[in-house]
């Protein structure tokens, strides 16, 4: 029996987080589903940002699970999105714009978990560097 590596579940994380982002900000920007529109205030930027973060999340559980070197460049890129979408979030926040706590809530976890997938790969390119 094939034995499970640590790859194998971290490509499958980012695969599965990368099909619900898809869902999730797809179904708002467009208006799939009514319950999430009754729910609150999604700023745009934040909706058009984890829309493209969800493909490139899929992409880089390629990049993982058959150790690609894009894979370096990907991860960081998406991290460096989200840390501006962050920034125009907060600037939205200063100004009185309507928003959620939850999107707030959920773009730091985003970028936990983005933070964490990048860590991996740095790492495990270095341990490989080294060998």
């Amino acid at each position: 029996m094939r034995k499970l590596k640590i790859k194998n579940i971290l490509s499958l994380a980012a695969a599965v987080f990368g099909i619900i982002t898809i869902l999730a900000s797809s179904a708002v920007l467009f208006d799939f589903s009514y319950n999430f529109k009754k729910e609150g205030n999604y700023p745009m930027f934040i909706l058009v940002v984890n829309f493209i973060s969800g493909w490139l999340y899929l992409l880089a559980a390629y990049g993982i699970n058959y150790s690609k070197t894009f894979t370096l460049y990907l991860l960081p890129g998406i991290l460096t999105m989200l840390f501006f979408s962050l920034s125009f979030f907060i600037q939205l926040m200063i100004t009185g714009g309507m928003y959620e706590t939850d999107t707030l809530v959920a773009l730091f976890i985003r970028i936990a978990i983005t933070g964490g997938l990048t860590y991996y790969v740095f790492n495990k390119s270095i341990k490989e560097i080294k060998q």
